[in-house]
Order: structure tokens, then sequence, then C-alpha cells
């Protein structure tokens, strides 16, 4: 399975049609936040944490599209923010063709083992510039 084939815009429909809009950028802040750098322990410690939005914006999609490893031992926000989208998602007919869009092209790619697909989307995030254009880098 190779890289996706991404299009300019992709992604961005699929998130400018409101499906991360949640609570105007306050969930998003605090989940963001949920991830900020927590090594304050040892300041010669090589490992750093950060921030990512792309990365959560594409494992928000993930979610959206029924990737549910470990969903009954994740932190309850996981359930809290998937719970939102889905809100957000049945309040637009244009989120719900774009989803529809964007969890058909994931089905199609989804490979035998789920790890496996979770490391190619975090390199697909890590490698794309951040919403709404989700270019890559």
């Amino acid at each position: 399975m190779g890289w996706p084939v991404l299009r300019e815009g992709f992604l961005s429909r699929f998130f400018r049609s409101r499906v991360l809009v949640v609570g105007s950028r306050v969930v998003v802040a605090a989940c963001l936040g949920l991830m900020a750098p927590v090594c304050l322990a040892d300041a010669n410690n090589p490992i750093t944490l950060d921030t990512s939005e792309t990365l959560f914006a594409v494992l928000t999609a993930l979610n959206t599209c029924g990737y549910d490893i470990d969903l009954n031992i994740s932190d309850a926000q996981r359930l809290n923010i998937r719970a939102e989208v889905q809100r957000n998602i049945q309040g637009s007919d244009e989120a719900q063709a774009a989803t529809g869009k964007m969890c058909e092209w994931y089905a199609a790619h989804k490979g035998k083992d789920p790890a496996h697909d979770l490391s190619q989307y975090v390199s697909l995030a890590l490698y794309l510039q951040g919403p709404p254009q989700f270019l890559p880098k």
C-alpha cells in the first residue's frame, strides 16, 4: 500500500465543512493542550513533546471513519471528540458528503494490520502542512 494520492483540498474540504468545528476551537485547543510538553524533569533529555494540529486532524478523521483500535481503553476525551464530531457531521449535508468520500477512501486503503495503518497516517500527518490546506511540506 503506497502513500495516499492527495489532491489540493482533499482533507481541507472535509475539515472546512465543519467536521472539526467543535466548540469553536475550544475542544481542539483543549485536546492540543493535553498533548502539551510534559518533559520538564531533565533539561538534557533529547525527547520532547509538541502539539500538532495536523496530527490531531488526521487522527480525528481516522476515528471518524471507524478506527476503533483500543477504543475501550482510550482516554475519555477520545470518545468526547468522536461524539462532538459526529454531532457536527449530522448537522451538515456538506460534512456528510465529505465524510462519506473520505471514509470510502480510507476503507479502500485499509491494510490487514491496524497498527501499521496508524503509523502510516501518523507519518502522513507529519509530512503535511496544517489545516485547512493539508499540502505537503
